[in-house]
């Protein structure tokens, strides 16, 4: 946190001791920021599992879609813990047009990612459509990978 901003995800550096990079961006080319500790991280654990879901996903419509903190829309009971760039402007009368993916990826040759769009008004969140898109780039802390070759 800085103030009343989360920055999340973060990641650790082996050139940095005191510090983590925040709010990087490799599919719009932003590196990010140097954020300064104030205690040192914990020492990483060997145990518990590993967390595969990527934190940054492109897709072949051209968006971007990064998994979301905090509370996961909750859309004609799917879960839609990503969202995505092509997602429009909220209102005072709700958002008309808002899209976001499950976590629910089709792995294979190629990754197919189910990407949802719905809107939200004083009826709650609405499922407008719901499609499955190609995914041709992803991103798993930091570092991008190979999206045939991401869960080992």
């Amino acid at each position: 946190m800085v103030g009343n901003e989360i920055y999340d995800p973060c990641f650790s550096s082996a050139g940095l001791i005191d510090a983590v990079i925040c709010d990087a961006h490799p599919a719009k080319g932003s590196a990010g920021f140097i954020l300064k500790l104030s205690k040192p991280l914990p020492k990483p654990s060997s145990q518990g599992p590993i967390y595969l879901q990527p934190w940054l996903v492109k897709l072949a419509d051209k968006t971007t879609c990064e998994i979301q903190t905090g509370t996961i829309a909750l859309v004609a009971g799917l879960e839609v813990p990503y969202d995505c760039s092509d997602s429009q402007e909220c209102s005072d009368n709700g958002c008309p047009h808002m899209t976001g993916l499950t976590d629910k990826f089709k792995l294979g040759k190629a990754w197919m990612a189910d990407k949802v769009t719905f809107k939200s008004s004083d009826k709650g969140l609405q499922m407008i459509s719901r499609k499955c898109v190609a995914v041709t780039a992803v991103w798993k802390y930091g570092y991008r990978a190979d999206p045939c070759n991401f869960i080992r």
